[in-house]
């Protein structure tokens, strides 16, 4: 949860503890953390970004920790080569683990799929564990909002060491539970023996039966022994969050939106009776399907977005406003539709020295309309960077006048149930955060709506 202040408890622990600590984070969560070695005495060894961790293909990492190997396999049955890589601690790193040190994993939503970061992090992670004298800390608001998920958390720890969670032996005609099986014997032994959470007769079953018996084990035993969450901050003044049902003015928009939302349901094989979503065998073209049709979806409301920023920036002086969205191309055509309010511009191949300067700009006081509009990749403004109003002149979070969140879509064109089945992330947030959603915090999908 924003602002619960997880940097600094995990500063005072690790002086607690008497530890060096190594970070990985987000490279807009960086600065942060190079504060808390400044202003707080943290011994930090190297904070790293996720991107620096991995390094790029056929490149040793710069920080030293881990040697990288691309390779590639020849699949049996086709032939098909496959390109694989490997990440193993260096001596320089053990060297560190075995005289004690913290392993920060800060925002570990980063690797919550499974990707070469994530293969990079398990191996810092495994590390770790071999010496009794260092610690392994992960921090996050949003941990994950897919059970799948957690099965990659599970894999990510090194509790689950197979490749798979289970497996079809074709010759005995039964499944074969791997990784399953590691995962339910952890958790036994959180339980000391206490086995009433963990029936053996849940191995009896497919993936889509394990994957949620492991969800089930995560929440019911894994959270008990091993989670600690702490209660949502009480601002002075709320944040008002909202799916916001826009008119789309322009015909063409329209027809482009209409178009996206329905390829979007062909590419899913999105059933209107129930709701649910069907991959087929080739979920990489669906996949980019998928991209085709949200690229459309999100160029069909460019227009909208324009109107609603102009509107409010015309209107209200002393309002600020930012504008998130998802792809490159949208950002561009934002920035020349708008740029009579000389918009500042936040996307990942800044540097953060160059964010910090953008966000150091949206917060200063505005003259004459400058740093009043600030247009975003989604992915970047939503991780450790902070928007709070800091002088108390605009109305933003722990002002006089409310911030307002609106998710944008179109009137009348049904986007909402096609988008929710592909992303059911509310229920697993709320079962994941109960501090958060017991104190009232909305998740996305459960925002009220707002029509134009």
């Amino acid at each position: 949860m924003l602002g619960t202040g997880k940097t600094f408890t995990t500063t005072r622990l690790a002086s607690i503890l008497d530890l060096s600590v190594i970070v990985v984070a987000p490279v807009s969560v960086k600065p942060k953390w190079s504060m808390m070695q400044k202003e707080h005495g943290l011994r930090l060894e190297s904070v790293i970004s996720f991107c620096e961790l991995r390094s790029s293909k056929f490149h040793v990492p710069k920080h030293g920790f881990l040697t990288r190997r691309d390779y590639t396999v020849q699949r049996e049955d086709n032939n098909e080569e496959i390109a694989k890589v490997e990440f193993n601690a260096t001596p320089k790193l053990q060297k560190l683990v075995d005289s004690g040190c913290l392993l920060v994993i800060d925002e570990i939503q980063n690797v919550k799929n499974l990707s070469n970061q994530f293969y990079a992090t398990r191996e810092l992670i495994r590390t770790f564990k071999t010496s009794e004298r260092s610690r392994v800390l992960l921090i996050s608001g949003s941990p994950f909002d897919k059970k799948e998920q957690v099965v990659h958390l599970f894999r990510c720890l090194d509790i689950m060491r197979s490749p798979k969670l289970l497996s079809f032996n074709p010759r005995t005609f039964d499944y074969v539970y791997q990784g399953f099986e590691e995962i339910v014997e952890y958790c036994r032994g959180l339980e000391n023996g206490h086995n009433h959470r963990i029936n053996t007769r849940h191995l009896y079953g497919d993936a889509t039966r394990c994957v949620d018996i492991v969800y089930k084990l995560f929440q019911s035993v894994f959270r008990r022994h091993r989670v600690r969450a702490m209660p949502p901050m009480q601002s002075r003044c709320g944040i008002v969050k909202r799916n916001g049902y826009f008119q789309i003015m322009d015909e063409k928009d329209a027809a482009l939106l209409l178009a996206g939302v329905n390829n979007l349901s062909k590419a899913v094989r999105f059933d209107e009776d129930t709701g649910g979503i069907t991959f087929g065998a080739d979920a990489a073209h669906v996949t980019v399907q998928i991209v085709q049709s949200m690229m459309m979806i999100e160029t069909a409301k460019i227009q909208t977005f324009v109107r609603l920023a102009r509107t409010k920036l015309l209107n209200e002086p002393d309002c600020k406003v930012c504008i998130c969205v998802n792809y490159i191309a949208t950002l561009t055509d934002l920035k020349r539709n708008l740029k009579e309010f000389g918009p500042l511009i936040l996307q990942g191949s800044m540097s953060a020295t160059y964010r910090g300067q953008v966000i150091e700009k949206f917060q200063s006081v505005s003259h004459n309309n400058e740093n009043r509009l600030l247009l975003a990749n989604a992915h970047v403004c939503s991780t450790g960077i902070d928007l709070d109003d800091k002088i108390g002149g605009h109305p933003r979070m722990d002002t006089v006048g409310p911030s307002t969140i609106f998710m944008v879509f179109g009137k009348y064109y049904d986007e909402t149930r096609v988008l929710d089945a592909l992303s059911r992330k509310a229920l697993v947030m709320k079962q994941t955060l109960t501090e958060q959603s017991n104190a009232g915090v909305e998740f996305p999908g459960n925002f009220e709506a707002y029509y134009e």
